[in-house]
C-alpha cells in the first residue's frame, strides 16, 4: 500500500542511496544530485507532512459549546 505522506521521501532517498556507494569518480555528481534532490525534493515534503498534521490537528479538535437554555419539563 502506498502512503502519499512518505512515498516523496521514500522515492527520494532510494535514488540517492546507490550514489553512497559509488566510487569516488561519480562522488561529485552524486552530491549535486543529492543537493539539488534534497533542497527541491525532500524539503516540499516536509512542508506537506506539516501540512497533513496541522489540518489533522484542526480537525481533531473539539467545537465549542454553543449553549442556549432548554426547557426541562
Amino acid at each position: 500500500m502506498k502512503n502519499p505522506a512518505v512515498s516523496g521521501l521514500q522515492l527520494t532517498m532510494e535514488n540517492l542511496v546507490p550514489g553512497l556507494r559509488s566510487g569516488s569518480r561519480v562522488r561529485k555528481q552524486f552530491e549535486e544530485v543529492f543537493r539539488e534532490k534534497f533542497e527541491k525534493r525532500c524539503w516540499r515534503e516536509i512542508a506537506n507532512l506539516k501540512g497533513i498534521i496541522g489540518r489533522f490537528s484542526e480537525f481533531s479538535e473539539m467545537p465549542q459549546p454553543q449553549l442556549q437554555p432548554v426547557q426541562l419539563k
